[in-house]
């Protein structure tokens, strides 16, 4: 092999910052494209979260139960979730944060709510915070399936609750 024909180090060591410099550029244009998702899936949970809290101001079982994550809906009919719903009236709603940990996120929120039974009606508007859990699924942000908790079980009967 002629001396012509093999490349020089400089010419290996440009090559070489070329490429290194190449793979700088694609690696930043697919940060900030990972930056921008996460972004635009903050932007869409806390537009699905109020999404559903509109729809439980409005009563719209229907559309709450479109926004429940595609498992649950798979295994409970809307007749049967609507059988769950309409013991407190939600009144007012505020979103205090929500946090995205890919697949899945937590929403904090305010609610202020009346309970509807006929022998509570008579206590005032109750406030309370709470954190709502949404997955990813399928390109879309849904709200996680939490079955509900039993009654506190007691220490022999002393009506202490177990931790």
């Amino acid at each position: 092999m002629s001396q012509r024909s093999r490349p020089s180090w400089r010419r290996r060591g440009a090559v070489v910052l070329w490429c290194a410099l190449a793979a700088l550029a694609v690696s930043a244009c697919v940060g900030q494209g990972l930056k921008q998702a996460v972004q635009n899936s903050d932007e869409r949970l806390l537009e699905r979260v109020r999404q559903y809290w509109e729809a439980r101001v409005r009563d719209d079982i229907v559309e709450q139960y479109s926004l429940e994550e595609p498992w649950m809906r798979e295994r409970v009919s809307l007749t049967a979730y609507t059988r769950g719903k309409g013991a407190t009236k939600i009144l007012e709603y505020e979103i205090k944060g929500v946090e995205v940990k890919s697949p899945d996120a937590m929403a904090r929120l305010h609610l202020k709510y009346k309970i509807l039974f006929q022998k509570l009606a008579h206590l005032p508007l109750q406030e309370m915070d709470i954190e709502q859990h949404w997955v990813w699924v399928d390109g879309e942000w849904y709200l996680q399936y939490r079955p509900a908790v039993g009654p506190p079980k007691t220490l022999g009967g002393a009506g202490l609750n177990q931790e």
